[in-house]
């Protein structure tokens, strides 16, 4: 999403959201982590699937991280274990997306099966499943089979660790519409009931742009209460304009309720916007990349996250999680 200017989002925006086999990646180099769970590692499930609970702070800054690079190896995502593994006390939402979605088979790909467990088995990072929704063009039956996919991991097969703890829903309205009212209601409903989602089965919406919302700003009602709402993921030449940053005042949701995911940030700037950020919305993700944003880890990655781990461990953000506008 790069349009915020305009009253409704555009539709056309060359959505990049793919995962497919040896789409991407990343510097090979020897993973040095001791794995906690091995591959296609086996454990009997529960009796009843009950969500994996983890106790997560609700008002400190968290790195968001959209992972659409393919696994290739088991070297590829070592960017993202490294960082994770440097910075314990940072908490990390993983967005993965094996294949512009979950794909039409019951499990991932064997290299997805490989290193979903290796997220999984740190106590500091969460899995949330991308799922496209075109705007409400997607069929409810068609969305909600998606999110049975991912729960299905879970639930149908003894794979440690291999689970996603909620849903990343992208394309979705920033007006109010009855007929999505109601679609977003009903997709919400059958996330949080769906057995095989771990954790709090989190529902995020992206319409990249904040919701319009008339008198639900509380629980956004009107957009079928989501948990989390990405307000702006867009380049920062675009952020820092006028008509942008009124539009996210004037329409700004809870601290623990918001994400931001800005690209295109100068390099010198990457620490000054992470800790603007930070005191705006829970969920940050900043790249220096201005293309195919999703397709690499960037060479800020690193400075990203550090910059958010010591914007943390400061205290700059207030303790009480209030935005700050």
């Amino acid at each position: 999403m790069t349009g915020m200017v305009a009253v409704q989002q555009s539709e056309c925006m060359g959505k990049r959201r793919h995962g497919t086999d040896g789409s991407a990646q990343s510097e090979p180099g020897q993973n040095q982590r001791q794995l906690r769970v091995g591959l296609y590692a086996r454990s009997k499930p529960e009796a009843d699937m009950q969500p994996t609970q983890r106790v997560i702070p609700q008002q400190r800054p968290c790195v968001v991280m959209p992972l659409y690079i393919y696994p290739l190896t088991d070297t590829t995502w070592k960017p993202l274990y490294d960082v994770i593994t440097t910075h314990p006390t940072l908490e990390f939402l993983v967005i993965v997306n094996p294949n512009s979605g979950p794909g039409d088979k019951p499990l991932p790909s064997p290299d997805y099966v490989r290193e979903l467990p290796r997220l999984s088995a740190f106590p500091n990072v969460r899995t949330v499943g991308y799922l496209a929704v075109d705007y409400c063009r997607k069929s409810l039956a068609a969305a909600c089979e998606e999110v049975s996919v991912y729960a299905g991991w879970a639930r149908n097969h003894e794979i440690e660790g291999l689970y996603v703890e909620g849903i990343f829903i992208d394309e979705t309205h920033n007006h109010v519409e009855a007929s999505c009212t109601e679609y977003f209601a009903k997709l919400r409903d059958h996330i949080k009931q769906a057995d095989g989602l771990q954790g709090e089965r989190l529902v995020i919406h992206n319409p990249g742009t904040p919701p319009e919302y008339t008198f639900s700003r509380s629980d956004l009602g009107e957009f079928g209460k989501p948990d989390v709402v990405c307000v702006a993921e867009i380049p920062y030449s675009t952020y820092i304009t006028d008509d942008v940053q009124t539009r996210l005042l004037t329409f700004r949701l809870p601290y623990q309720r918001t994400m931001f995911q800005i690209s295109a940030v100068p390099e010198c700037k990457i620490a000054e916007v992470v800790v603007e950020l930070s005191k705006k919305g829970r969920y940050v993700f900043v790249t220096e990349l201005d293309k195919e944003l999703y397709q690499s880890f960037g060479t800020c990655w690193t400075n990203f996250a550090r910059a958010l781990s010591t914007t943390r461990e400061k205290g700059l953000v207030r303790e009480m999680g209030v935005s700050h506008w």
